[in-house]
């Protein structure tokens, strides 16, 4: 281990050598980004660090799920088929909470406004541009759950002559996928459609050979539409989403635990997911180019229906279990939002300035017990701006947010009003070309959920917690970044202090309790203070560009490296583990180290591209589950309490396009991609006892017209 992170750590310095040579041309530091300051700006005035998924990017990667394809990009993921999680800076989103995202500590966004889902699993680069991903909290731009940063999904504007293109693809495990699609822009019409369609109904093998029965799906289909009109200084523009998902196994089982369902044995617990979006958007602007201005109204909606019969619910929580034989009652709980945002930008030569308000409404039918509804109403108010010294060579920007909210309790028949203020503050300085250096300070907040203010458990009490507060983070992040026309690296050192975390704890013991006073778990704010520090570092280098070669040949690496942990998850550790403690908060599923490294290779000359990417998680700290799986003891019974360690793994995944042929000079390009995921067949687990899939292959064909 300690081989591994200086090997990552004296490449990701390796990389910072090009610097020596002048930057000539254009840099990342060009790159257009909109998340940071809510307009359109370039790296290059950006204080935090950041990552960017270019379309380029999103195409190279033959996965279809954004989760899978950020865990190329370095990112640590947790999942299971039907859902998953991403950490940004120790710091994880929601996994599969029915609750439009408000309990999550990484926030979802969909072109700057709450992507209405905390569940990675469901977003999909089916008509996506890029994605735009802030390291760091940005409750200041976009207000509650982005304690670790926000992931911002941009939609595809269609703009130029028409092009259109067909995708057909095959893999293992009986995956079957299809996708059209087409943009363009006629007179003042622009228009973007992507349609995906996949199945696999063939559950995976992990990398020990044994088939995880109940991880396949029926049918998954994912489409997107963006269609705007435009005047010289105006556009109003109609996004819509929409994703379904049938069928959907919950994994965990082996042919020793229960024979089910796809091949003629009992059937077990499938997921129905649906989820939607609509987005009405108007951009404008006056003639002199001073002031730019929109206003934008949405509505989301997530649900899920699941049936079947249950034996085992690996995934803690997810829902209850009966016992074999006995089917499950219909459970469909959902969540929606409806969000209005408006705001104002004036801007200066040597300045900008952005106010505007957001207002949004969540509604939730919950999995309590006793089904109820979750309602929380959020209106905020934020002002933002940047100025520029010294012919732009230092930047300065900052700006303040405050949010109230109404959390409304039906059961209690009570409303609780809860507020925040979130200041957010950094620099940017280029003292010369190809180097900046950046520093940022920002805060980030969870508000409690009716959730937490009021359990309800059937028939056996409840628990009612007027005295909940914001759970906040204080962060400080110092940076450098050196680039050049071929080459780019950069160095982040981070530090978040957290205070108010909202636990549940085990009130009682059930067994020595009278039933009507019986209250299972009490949701309070620790008082204790923690801190967490770490560095990102990494880059690429282009020596095929550098060098004139007439190729790009460009190795790479991006990594997070925690230099301390809690307390809590430390001390868990050092004993090891297995302790039952009953604080649960952001220690558990965070690796020390996860870092990409792999190579880039595209020849123009014979239209060919490939990837090579190795990607390390560290260990990490999970909840010891009820029933071990994935072993040659699969019937093991362990103990359900208390917390272990899991084992760090890496993953090698393997991809290649061929452009076939280009009908000559018709516009008509034909080309072959070939994928192998999980090259060495390695086992590994994301969550204890949960394998995920061994080696498998996926190979397409994709017709373009433009």
């Amino acid at each position: 281990m300690p081989a591994l992170k200086a090997s990552i750590i004296g490449l990701s310095l390796a990389l910072f050598l090009p610097a020596l040579a002048a930057a000539q041309g254009p840099t990342v530091m060009d790159t257009v980004v909109v998340s940071p300051g809510r307009t359109e700006g370039t790296l290059r005035e950006v204080s935090v660090g950041m990552t960017v998924i270019s379309q380029e990017d999103l195409q190279k990667y033959p996965e279809q799920r954004l989760d899978q394809i950020l865990a190329r990009e370095g990112f640590s993921i947790v999942g299971t088929p039907d859902s998953s999680s991403i950490m940004i800076r120790g710091f994880r989103s929601g996994v599969g909470e029915m609750d439009g995202g408000l309990n999550s500590q990484v926030l979802l966004l969909v072109d700057g406004r709450r992507a209405g889902v905390s569940n990675m699993a469901w977003l999909t680069k089916t008509n996506v541009e890029r994605v735009e991903i802030i390291r760091g909290p940005a409750a200041m731009q976009y207000g509650a759950s982005a304690l670790g940063g926000a992931i911002n999904i941009i939609t595809r504007r269609g703009a130029g002559d028409f092009s259109a293109y067909a995708q057909y693809g095959l893999g293992s495990y009986l995956l079957s996928e299809q996708s059209v699609g087409f943009d363009g822009r006629t007179g003042a019409m622009d228009y973007s459609f992507d349609f995906y369609r996949s199945g696999s109904n063939g559950d995976f093998v992990d990398g020990n050979g044994d088939r995880a029965w109940g991880t396949g799906h029926d049918g998954l289909m994912n489409a997107g539409l963006n269609f705007g009109y435009n005047s010289d200084l105006h556009r109003i523009g109609f996004n819509v989403n929409v994703f379904n998902k049938s069928g959907q196994g919950l994994g965990g089982f082996y042919e020793s635990d229960y024979p089910i369902d796809r091949h003629g044995y009992e059937e077990i617990d499938t997921l129905d997911i649906s989820t939607k979006a609509f987005d009405f958007v108007y951009n404008g602007r006056d003639e002199s180019d001073f002031l730019f201005w929109q206003g934008r109204y949405f509505y989301t909606n997530e649900s899920q229906t699941k049936s079947g019969t249950s034996h085992y619910t690996p995934y803690a929580g997810r829902f209850s279990s009966y016992a074999p034989g006995v089917s499950s009652p219909l459970e469909e709980p959902s969540a929606s939002i409806h969000g209005f945002q408006w705001q104002l930008t004036a801007k200066w030569d040597l300045a900008e300035l952005t106010g505007g308000t957001d207002w949004n409404f969540f509604f939730a039918d919950t999995l309590e017990a006793e089904k109820r509804s979750v309602i929380q109403s959020n209106t905020a108010g934020f002002l933002m701006g940047k100025v520029r010294f010294f012919d732009d060579m230092l930047i300065l920007n900052g700006g303040v947010r405050y949010d109230s909210f109404d959390i409304y309790i039906d059961e209690a028949a009570s409303i609780e009003q809860k507020e925040n203020l979130a200041p957010s503050f950094g620099l940017a300085f280029l003292p010369i070309e190809g180097l900046k250096l950046r520093a940022n300070y920002a805060e980030g907040f969870v508000m409690p959920t009716p959730a937490h203010f009021d359990r309800i458990y059937d028939g056996i009490g409840r628990h009612y917690a007027g005295d909940l507060e914001p759970f906040k983070t204080k962060s400080y992040e110092f940076g450098v970044n050196l680039f050049g026309e071929n080459w780019n690296t950069y160095l982040t050192y981070f530090q978040s202090t957290y205070e108010g975390m909202i636990s549940e704890y085990e009130r009682q013991d059930p067994k020595e309790t009278a039933k009507d006073d019986y209250e299972v778990f009490r949701s309070t704010n620790s008082t204790e203070q923690d801190k967490y520090a770490g560095l990102e570092f990494g880059g690429g280098f282009n020596f095929g560009g550098q060098f004139d070669w007439g190729f790009d040949l460009q190795p790479y690496v991006k990594a997070t490296y925690l230099l301390t942990r809690d307390a809590w998850s430390q001390e868990l550790l050092d004993s090891g583990a297995g302790v039952s403690d009953p604080v649960l908060g952001v220690a558990l599923y965070r690796p020390d180290v996860v870092a990409a490294v792999g190579v880039d290779f595209h020849d123009p000359d014979i239209n060919l591209s490939a990837n090579i990417n190795a990607t390390y998680i560290g260990k990490s700290l999970g909840p010891r589950p009820d029933r071990r799986l994935g072993n040659t003891e699969r019937d093991e019974k362990v103990d359900g309490d208390g917390y272990l360690e899991i084992d760090g793994y890496t993953l090698v995944d393997a991809s290649l396009t061929q452009r076939l042929t280009d009908f000559g000079d018709t516009g008509h390009k034909l080309s072959l991609n070939v994928a192998v995921r999980n090259v060495f067949d390695k086992y590994y687990e994301s969550i204890a006892y949960y394998p995920g899939p061994g080696r498998n292959f996926y190979v397409g064909l994709r017709y373009e017209f433009k």
